[in-house]
């Protein structure tokens, strides 16, 4: 009796040890895989928030080209070689589909369900229309300009250069905090 008793403790401590073991591998395993997914969605996390803040740069610095020197540059080309108004305007077109371009990228990056994701879809929208207006009332001559149209024009864009600044900075610091806790 002594003995099966003897090798039912020493079965019982062995299915004991063998199923710690695997316990022990199996959790190890799923805690190695959890932070492996964690790694992994943070790494494209950052990565998503990197290629949105270049975009928003892009879009913010070449507004503010067309915003502060359009006309001027307009006008100085055009006194000294009048051939070269539409060469010169037509840097002007191309900076404002690259900004076209990258407001799509970032609206393609944003999630519509979230509200500073719609803020700032909305000011990118704006910012687009504006631009366009002063660039077509700059393509007037200078008899037609309008100068206080092109000084709250300018205004409106600085201010929304402004809030799509603060709502970037808004979005990146949910992001950055959602990598932080592991999302």
């Amino acid at each position: 009796i002594e003995d099966r008793m003897t090798s039912a403790n020493i079965l019982t401590a062995v299915i004991t040890l063998i199923a710690a073991f695997m316990g022990a591998s199996i959790s190890g395993y799923l805690n190695r895989k959890g932070k492996l997914d964690i790694e992994v969605k943070s790494k494209h996390r950052q990565s998503w928030i990197d290629s949105l803040r270049q975009d928003i740069a892009l879009i913010l610095s070449k507004s503010n080209f067309i915003t502060n020197d359009l006309r001027a540059i307009l006008e100085i080309n055009y006194k000294q070689n009048p051939e070269n108004m539409n060469l010169t305007f037509s840097e002007f077109i191309i900076d404002y589909g690259k900004i076209l371009t990258a407001s799509l990228r970032v609206r393609l990056y944003l999630n519509l369900n979230e509200s500073n994701h719609i803020e700032l879809d909305s000011k990118l929208s704006e910012l687009s229309n504006l631009l366009k207006d002063l660039v077509n009332e700059n393509l007037k001559p200078n008899t037609l300009i309008d100068l206080e149209k092109l000084r709250e024009l300018k205004e409106k864009i600085d201010l929304v250069e402004t809030e799509i600044t603060k709502t970037s900075q808004i979005i990146f610091k949910e992001e950055w905090e959602k990598i932080k806790k592991g999302k």
